[in-house]
This record gives structure tokens, sequence and C-alpha cells, in this order.
């Protein structure tokens, strides 16, 4: 019998409009020079992949040029500031979201762009340290949306560009700086340092004290420093500046370190009041339950196999081969795209690990003073929020991104397969035909090679080989 092997393609073609869209939005990147300006200061990560951070300069530009085409999200609930036409979500940048939650904020960002993944979009939040923005971003660029703007800065940058909100009220500037407010500013970490600052640290690293203390005196210091050579600078001509500034300047390092060894020690007096808010945002069935599915996700080649069935150069083997092909193709059917679920769940992951892998330092049965974390807080958590469990948390990413990228290649070596296997039956039946001299009528029949019939499905964002 005479089967046919069939292979389903499903191709995307982008229409014009959306082509000349980008390409608009293309030229307003590039007028605006989305990007370019140097990153503030804070806490947030200065780039996000499949992101552009702009600064409230370039935000601005974006505003003025895109117009209604540029969906302004605001990652938190503030009536008061808002930018022009901006969209409160504050669910977008809710960390702690999970499962039917991360569901509502893509619907929401779907309301919002009509569904058009296109579709630019600017997000911010307070300021350069607020992680909502950050986390709204992320979530953006999960659901598909390929023209995403990071107004990093947020409401504070963009006041302090002196830009109107929604209302149309213009942030108060700040007074005319004189040579002794700039010094003060320069050396502000100097006189003392935000103990807050060093409890982030404390809870972010597992080295030891002592290590993390030294470790953030450089780039304080050298922060005071480089201020007070531009101070300098600016006020060339006078002598008294120059000698304030630089007699600050000689004692920067040591004033930063003692400035810091005080905020560590407000630390160690009251561990309780800086970490504990933190450990109970972390809940350790939440966190297992993430690092059971990160164990879950595999590559494509881990779960069904590589593709290497070769190709028999006798006919009469092709039923084995066939055999052989059908198994894999039920295989790459049954797995058709990698694990939708828990993406956000691997953020919340890395957000409780980065607050509270160094907290156990302050554990009862470690620190044993006034004001230690309970262990009953802190045992639940180190049992899962371990060196090998991030590793294998953010590496599930990794394997979900091979995923998609080796069944869509193995998708192309199958259709190799199958064009080769075919031209191979069909040289080998018209070489019996031939061979046999059969004309048709009653008689001899020639024997008919045929691969088996199987259809196999690609991901509907696939394209066919040679197209890509």
């Amino acid at each position: 019998m005479r089967i046919a092997l069939v292979l389903a393609v499903t191709l995307l073609a982008a229409g014009a409009s959306v082509t000349a869209s980008a390409q608009n939005l293309a030229a307003v990147a590039k007028a605006c020079n989305a990007g370019a300006d140097p990153a503030a200061r804070g806490s947030t990560q200065a780039q996000i992949n499949g992101v552009t951070t702009v600064s409230p300069r370039e935000a601005k530009c974006l505003v003025d040029k895109l117009g209604s085409r540029l969906v302004i999200i605001q990652a938190m609930d503030d009536a008061d500031r808002r930018l022009p036409n901006a969209n409160a979500l504050p669910d977008a940048g809710n960390l702690h979201l999970r499962g039917d939650g991360n569901a509502m904020v893509k619907e929401q960002y779907a309301r919002l762009t009509g569904g058009d993944l296109k579709r630019p979009l600017l997000i911010y939040c307070h300021h350069a340290s607020c992680p909502y923005s950050e986390i709204a971003s992320k979530r953006a660029v999960m659901a598909g949306y390929e023209n995403i703007f990071w107004m990093r800065e947020g409401n504070e940058g963009w006041g302090k560009a002196g830009y109107a909100f929604g209302d149309g009220v213009v942030e108060a500037r700040k007074p005319e700086a004189t040579p002794a407010s700039e010094i003060e500013a320069c050396a502000r970490f100097m006189r003392e340092f935000p103990p807050e600052f060093v409890a982030k640290a404390l809870a972010e690293s597992d080295q030891d004290t002592a290590s993390v203390e030294r470790r953030l005196v450089p780039p304080f210091a050298e922060s005071a420093t480089k201020c007070l050579g531009k101070v300098k600078e600016k006020y060339a001509g006078n002598p008294s500046v120059q000698t304030v500034a630089q007699a600050f300047e000689n004692r920067a390092f040591d004033d930063v370190a003692r400035a810091i060894a005080k905020a560590r020690a407000a630390v160690d007096a009251d561990p309780s009041s800086f970490f504990m808010e933190n450990l109970r945002k972390a809940d350790a069935d939440s966190l297992r339950d993430i690092v059971k599915a990160a164990h879950a996700v595999k590559t494509f080649k881990q779960t069904c196999g590589s593709f290497n069935i070769p190709i028999p150069s006798d006919p009469d083997g092709f039923n084995a081969a066939a055999a052989e092909f059908n198994q894999y193709v039920g295989c790459f059917n049954a797995n058709s795209a990698p694990r939708s679920d828990g993406i956000v769940d691997w953020l919340y992951y890395g957000k409780a690990y980065q607050d509270n892998v160094g907290v156990g330092r302050y554990a009862c049965s470690r620190w044993g003073r006034p004001n230690c974390i309970p262990d009953a807080a802190w045992q639940p958590l180190a049992a899962v929020l371990t060196p090998a469990n991030k590793e294998l948390v953010f590496n599930a990413s990794d394997r979900r991104a091979a995923f998609t990228r080796e069944r869509e290649e193995i998708g192309a070596e199958m259709d190799g397969w199958r064009n080769r296997a075919t031209a191979i039956l069909e040289r080998a039946n018209r070489s019996e035909s031939r061979s046999s001299g059969y004309s048709g009528g009653s008689g001899y029949a020639p024997p008919s090679y045929e691969p088996p019939q199987t259809t196999y499905r690609r991901p509907s964002n696939a394209s066919a080989p040679g197209m890509r």
C-alpha cells in the first residue's frame, strides 16, 4: 500500500502595516537616543534582557513622539504623581503574585495594548531602587512584548528633570547649590551611613561580616572623592573651596569606613528589626514548590532524546526506521512546548535568595544576642535557600529556552529526514517498475516501498527550513 509522509507546518507572516510600525518605532527610539544616557545609581539592576532602560529625558522624548501609541504603565499606586496618560497597574509589580495572579497581569497588559505584542510600553515606579517596575518589565518580557522601555528612575527622576505629572504639577526644583552644600552632599556617607544599606549588603551575602563591611567601603569612598573632585573643578578659582574639598577627599576612605562600622553596629544591636520583614515575605513552602518545579524542567533533547535515525540504503529496511521515526514523532507531538507556569515564581525565588541568604548569621542559635532572628523563622528558609537550589532554579530558565530552540532545530531535521526518505523510496519504486517491465493489466505487480503516514506538529511560531 502507498502511504505518504505528511508534515504540518504553520507559517506566520507579518503584515506590511506591522512592519511599517516597527520601522517607525525604531526611528523614534533612535531619534530619542533611547538607552544611551548613563544609568542612575540604585539597587535595581541597570539592564534587563529584552528591555531598553531609558532616562527621564529619553522617556519624555518617547512620550512626545509616540503619543497615544505608547502605553505607559505605572507599576504602583500613586494617584498624586502619575505621568500624563499613565495607567496604574500595581499588580504588575507585585512580586508575590503566583499562578492566576500572573495570568491576570498578562490580561491587564493585553487590555491596554489590544493584544498587540509590538505595541511600545513605558514602565516605571517610584525611583531607581524601586523593584516594582523591574518586576513589571520582566513580566512584560515573559508575556512576549517586544518593545519595552523601562524608566528606571521613576517618578523621582521625572520630577527632578522638571517634567509635569498628569495633573500638570511640576516638582519644585531644588534650591541653587552652593560650594558648602555641594561638599556636604559629596560627604554625606562619610558623616553617616544608612544602616539599611549595611543590612541589605549583609542579607545578600553569605561571606563573613568583616568581608562584607570591607567590600562596602571602596565604592562609597571612591564616589565621594570623585564627587569632591568635580566640586574642585567647578570652583577652581576659589582657594577656600579647594582647601576644604581636599581635606574631605583626604579622609574619605577612613571616614566612610568609620560610618559603615557605626551602621553595622546598629544592625548588630537589633537584627530582627532589619531582617524579619523580608523573612516573612519568603514562604518556605512556595520556595520548595519552585525548586521542585525547576527539577522537572528539561530541554527537548533531555525529554525526547536526539533525532539521529539513519535512513537505510536498502528500502526493505524502512519498516524498522519508520517504526523508530513514529515513536520519536509521538514524543515530539506530546511535548509541543515547555512548561509555561512558574516563570515569575523563579523570579520570586531569586528575590527571596537575594534578600535572605546572609540572614542566618543572626539566627539565635548562631548569634546568641538580644533581638536575634528566631530559629523557627530562619531554619525552614535555610533548607531551601541554598547555592545548589539557586543554581538549579536559575538554570531552569536556560533549559526552557533550550527546549524551544532544540525542538525547532529537530523539526528541521525531521523535515530533511522526510524529504530524503521519500526521494529514496520513489527512486526504488521507479526502479522496480522498470526492471519488471510491468505495463499494467493482469499478471505481475512490482513491490512498492513506502514510508508510513506520520503527522507531526511544529510550534505555531516556527518557520519552515530555510525561512529562519
